[in-house]
């Protein structure tokens, strides 16, 4: 609602009782859910670059990285 009003030339303002704006689905549902599946599959998509003739070397996951990017919430879905 608030872009909208923006669209019009209201000037609105967002108050969220919580500390973070957004909503459950930003913050804790479908985002961040979201985000580590990408990462997941990314990984997963990189265990078989070999099969393309990608060499990358060792991978590995690093699970308290990927939770840490997960809970920013700002990785880009390409």
């Amino acid at each position: 609602m608030a872009i909208r009003l923006a669209q019009l030339g209201f000037k609105p303002a967002c108050v969220e009782s919580r500390g973070s704006l957004g909503g459950t689905c930003l913050n804790v549902g479908c985002i961040p859910s979201k985000n580590l599946l990408n990462l997941s599959e990314n990984f997963h998509k990189a265990k078989n670059f070999s099969n393309l003739g990608i060499e990358t070397g060792q991978l590995k996951l690093n699970i308290e990285k990927m939770m840490k990017n997960k809970e920013k919430g700002s990785y880009c879905f390409d």
